[in-house]
């Protein structure tokens, strides 16, 4: 799973963002005095370079006058039309998606389990 802020589906995003705030006839100053933000958060929100969590999406969503549900519907046909391909989630047992430890790794793990002490 990618996490950079820097991928196709995030800019998807962003842009439905905008393009709600827009749609709700708020600038990036009405969406922050109701987010209880500054408008530079609402600028980088909307500029792709600040990820929001669930809690704070739904908030958004909120002050928007949509639903989390009515952004996730629109995010799914547009990253669709977009192309993107949709992520398969994997399932711990599912080998070809773990990937190794590095030796470095296995090292301080098993000093860690030798001396419980160690973090």
């Amino acid at each position: 799973m990618d996490k950079s802020i820097h991928t196709n589906e995030h800019h998807v995003l962003v842009v439905l963002l905008r393009e709600a705030r827009e749609a709700a006839n708020l600038t990036q100053i009405d969406l922050a005095k109701r987010l209880k933000q500054s408008q530079s958060f609402v600028s980088k929100m909307e500029a792709g370079e600040r990820r929001l969590d669930l809690v704070q999406l739904r908030t958004v969503c909120l002050a928007l006058g949509i639903t989390l549900p009515e952004l996730v519907e629109r995010f799914e046909k547009r990253r669709a039309s977009d192309g993107s391909p949709a992520e398969e989630p994997t399932t711990s047992g599912d080998a070809a998606a773990q990937k190794p430890q590095s030796s470095s790794r296995r090292k301080n793990a098993s000093a860690s389990q030798r001396n419980p002490r160690t973090k």
